[in-house]
């Protein structure tokens, strides 16, 4: 496995947000985390992206210990994330989004940059072909020099897939990708996030648009009151009737 995060709680208080939760995430695949709202999933994804400490638990990355990680130290590690809500530097261009997303992986500091020493002209040159190909990529090229308050919603979801892939992740951990845009608009995402999985990355997916989760997911596990109610592939998942009750229903029958 590449990703385990073994018997995960969270405590808020009185509040159990996530209640002795275990998950395996194989490599090349994509695990989509299901639930109706305040089920545990943005939690889940804090715990193992390390925005949270988990008051109990484990999480191993490729078998080496990381709980409790910052988030920096996640990415140099290899787990990068999106947010539900766009999480993208709104003044900047979209190239500039891009080259803070590759941060995590250059070394040099202010003074390079002040002097212009060699190891930063390369660094930047590198950062600059990297950027292009991922624009390429996630479909961006005409939007390189362009402010990120001037892209529509689902430019904006892309962009924020490729700021993502700039730090070379192994696993992207994605938070409501499709959220807040049309339908047609979410069948180009679906396809990005197919290409991500070609490409060799690993996709830990929350999304609430069940047509697009069962087409995507190899598995699904199923959170309700911060509980792991079911995990399985999706045509099992589709049957079980605990998770019908709690989730699916109409939304996915209709």
């Amino acid at each position: 496995m590449l990703l385990t995060a073994e018997k995960l709680t969270k405590r808020f208080d009185g509040l159990v947000a996530n209640d002795c939760i275990t998950i395996n995430l194989a490599r090349g695949e994509i695990l989509s985390i299901i639930g109706p709202n305040g089920a545990g999933k943005s939690t889940l994804f804090n715990l193992v992206g390390g925005m949270f400490p988990p008051t109990s638990g484990k999480v191993y990355l490729e078998g080496e210990d990381v709980t409790g990680l910052k988030p920096h130290s996640m990415a140099e590690r290899g787990i990068a994330r999106t947010f539900q809500t766009t999480a993208l530097f709104d003044e900047l261009r979209v190239i500039d989004n891009l080259a803070i997303g590759h941060r995590v992986r250059t070394k040099t500091g202010l003074w390079d940059a002040l002097l212009h020493t060699p190891c930063w002209r390369r660094e930047k040159e590198e950062t600059e072909v990297k950027a292009m190909e991922t624009l390429d990529f996630v479909g961006l090229r005409d939007e390189v020099f362009y402010p990120v308050s001037t892209l529509c919603q689902e430019a904006q979801k892309r962009l924020a897939v490729g700021v993502a892939m700039m730090s070379d992740p192994k696993i992207i951990l994605l938070d409501e990708p499709t959220a807040g845009i049309i339908h047609e608009e979410t069948a180009g995402i679906t396809q990005l996030i197919r290409r991500l999985k070609n490409k060799g990355i690993t996709i830990l997916l929350i999304e609430h648009k069940m047509r697009m989760v069962m087409d995507l997911a190899d598995r699904i596990v199923v959170l309700n009151y911060g509980e792991k109610i079911a995990e399985g592939p999706p045509e099992m998942i589709s049957k079980n009737p605990a998770v019908i009750d709690a989730y699916l229903g109409g939304e996915y029958i209709a």
